[in-house]
């Protein structure tokens, strides 16, 4: 209708992150860090009404859902090479629960324990236990804890080395997110405790658990999936740009900038696709068989990513890393039809 006002539209724009108010004047709130005695925790505001779907929500968030399968894609994949199956067995099935809700709980209820008042604001953390009114700081600490040690007395009843490696996940996790270390603000190594972390120790607790000595796996193949791991790591840092520089995290946008993370990602994960493709082309762990039905989706990976980075927001990114993970997913289901030898060429 003429003289109608037009109602303002607004986009969630991720680069080039423009913003009414400079960085430089928002003050993060550190009064209130749990890890110092005699703070105080009295902007936590619990008894949020929330619905029940609301609470599961919470719930998988909390606990990391989205990490469990990031993780264990990997795990499978090398208890599946050790042993060439694909349905997994009680002890492999143990193994998952402690790497999904135990070591992933852990994770990510450490994490929301130590940054939650740095996390006031971040989209991404509303839907957390804490930030839902559901879970105090407090007893997500005590949580947190609680599923580590359950995670390693499962782990020490499967195998020692399991164990070993499973310890050395969640001293990474501690690390990664505890105030006095917090390398997920030191640059290049919130990268490389990734890339260690799920792209390395996962497939190796998979071949463990599969009855394989770990220093017989096939190391090129290793590489490929840390490659591949790191290229996946880089854009979460992009999403979280803004709540990490608010709170002057130097993670790996913050100090090389989301379109460098970006650029930096992208060749990570072309060097993975492109490793497991010369891999493929050599028999090594990957038939040349299976390559030829999967190489259009390992192709379409770094493609998927100079789509959505190009002009990146924050749901381009997330979608960018949603379809690149669901072709990585059909190569590996693939991959694993044939070393089960359901699938034959």
């Amino acid at each position: 209708m003429p003289g109608r006002p037009r109602p303002n539209k607004t986009v969630r724009s991720l680069i080039p992150f423009e913003s009414s108010r400079p960085m430089s004047s928002i003050k993060p709130d550190r009064s209130l860090s749990p890890f110092e005695p005699g703070r105080s925790m009295s902007s936590f505001k619990p008894g949020r009404s929330l619905s029940l779907f609301d609470i599961v929500i919470s719930l998988l968030h909390t606990f990391g859902i989205e990490f469990w399968i990031v993780a264990l894609g990997p795990f499978y994949i090398g208890w599946s090479i050790a042993l060439g199956l694909i349905f997994p067995m009680e002890d492999t099935i143990l193994a998952m629960v402690v790497l999904g809700p135990c070591i992933a709980g852990f994770t990510f209820l450490f994490n929301d324990h130590c940054d939650w008042t740095n996390d006031i604001g971040n989209w991404r953390k509303d839907t957390g236990l804490i930030h839902s009114g559901l879970l105090s700081p407090e007893r997500a600490l005590r949580l947190s804890l609680a599923l580590a040690a359950i995670g390693m007395l499962i782990s020490l009843w499967l195998s020692l080395t399991f164990a070993i490696l499973m310890g050395l996940a969640l001293a990474l996790s501690a690390l990664y997110s505890h105030p006095i270390t917090k390398l997920k603000a030191k640059p290049g190594i919130d990268l490389l405790v990734n890339m260690v972390g799920i792209g390395i120790l996962c497939p190796l607790a998979g071949w463990e658990i599969g009855g394989g000595d770990i220093l017989q796996f096939p190391l090129h193949y290793l590489f490929a999936i840390a490659l591949i791991i790191g290229g996946l790591y880089g854009p979460t840092t992009v999403v979280d740009w803004k709540s990490d520089k608010q709170a002057g995290y130097q993670t790996l946008a913050v100090r090389l900038g989301p379109r460098n993370a970006l650029k930096l990602s992208q060749l990570l994960l072309t060097l993975g696709v492109a490793s497991l493709i010369v891999q493929g082309m050599n028999d090594y762990v990957i038939p040349r068989g299976v390559l030829q039905v999967t190489y259009p989706t390992l192709l379409a990976t770094p493609l998927i990513y100079l789509v959505a980075f190009h002009k990146p927001t924050e749901i381009r990114v997330l979608a960018g890393l949603f379809f690149t993970s669901v072709m990585f997913a059909f190569g590996c289901v693939m991959f694993l039809f044939y070393n089960s030898g359901i699938w034959t060429i």
